[in-house]
């Protein structure tokens, strides 16, 4: 039996290896800076987040990623950098990556901006063989005795537009060189595009909730659209409660915990309605975020405006973090 499962998961590993070849969170609505490079420094501080999945629980081999991501706006400029990296296993393959990314921000009035980022990734992919169970030892098509290891670069881009509490629309593009990923005896699986439309809205309630309903379409090239919605209630910038579907997968809920303004703990589980839900418990991830302030009378000012009306009173202001010269 432990065979089957591990011949099932190199099957479906190598499968979607043509498709869907960078990680997919569970909780992407809180890390969007991973799908649009535009997002770096969209804040004037350095967000940095850990976050771990596992995929497919009580099933051996099941697929597992680890990442951590930065990025930040520079002091009194224009642009942002960020970079993150990670390591994705499932089955007999894995691959770690590296991404760099650079954005430019445009001021359009108080309280909009526009933003374009690109991004340069560099990623190793690496099949196991020691890990693969052979029903034939003498089958020639993998070599068991060393693992193969290949590398591919590639580069992105994306546009952002946003205000700063209140909406952000974005478009981008990653994988955009279509470089092939070569294994052992000719084998190989073309780097395919992964394009994002991403969108989402703040809706205060009072002084103390909010609403934020948001909306992620991918579409991995050659494969079917995928769209994940959510909504997000925050109660003080403290607990956050989720609740989401997405689409042709399952159903998404999460809560996060802010004991400190800069320091927050949250989780995402993603139950599946495909027939891939029999055998597994579903999808488990965990992200700690921490929020380093380069400046601290930022985050006095961010605390000082924390509760302003922001949607749009007689003084005009929005809750957007106010510029300091």
């Amino acid at each position: 039996m432990i065979r089957l499962i591990n011949i099932i998961i190199l099957t479906l590993t190598i499968l979607t290896s043509y498709a869907q070849q960078l990680p997919v969170h569970s909780g992407n609505n809180n890390n969007p800076f991973l799908y649009n490079p535009a997002i770096a420094g969209n804040k004037p501080y350095i967000d940095i987040r850990l976050q771990h999945k596992n995929q497919w629980l009580g099933i051996d081999g099941s697929p597992s990623t680890q990442l951590l991501s930065a990025h930040s706006s520079v002091d009194k400029r224009s642009y942002g950098i960020g970079g993150s990296i990670y390591n994705d296993r499932s089955g007999v393959l894995s691959n770690t990556g590296l991404s760099l990314a650079y954005s430019y921000h445009i001021k359009l009035s108080e309280t909009l901006k526009l933003s374009f980022g690109i991004a340069a990734s560099f990623a190793q992919y690496r099949i196991n063989r020691n890990k693969v169970i052979m029903v034939h030892e003498t089958d020639n098509l993998v070599d068991v005795s060393n693992s193969a290891n290949t590398f591919a670069p590639n580069a992105g881009g994306g546009i952002y537009f946003y205000n700063d509490g209140n909406f952000y629309v974005g478009i981008s593009a990653l994988n955009l060189i279509p470089l092939k990923i070569n294994y052992q005896n000719n084998s190989s699986t073309p780097q395919v595009g992964h394009y994002y439309l991403m969108a989402g809205k703040t809706f205060y309630i009072g002084e103390s909730f909010s609403l934020q309903p948001t909306a992620l379409l991918n579409y991995f090239e050659n494969n079917p659209l995928m769209a994940d919605l959510r909504m997000k209630l925050d109660y003080n910038e403290f607990l956050q409660f989720e609740a989401g579907y997405r689409i042709k997968d399952g159903l998404i809920a999460g809560f996060g915990i802010y004991p400190h303004p800069d320091f927050g703990v949250s989780y995402n589980y993603n139950l599946s309605l495909t027939s891939m839900r029999t055998g597994n418990y579903g999808v488990h991830e965990l992200m700690l975020n921490y929020i380093f302030y380069y400046r601290p009378a930022y985050k006095m000012v961010r605390r000082r405006y924390k509760w302003i009306d922001r949607s749009n009173k007689s003084d005009g202001s929005n809750g957007s973090i106010p510029q300091i010269d």
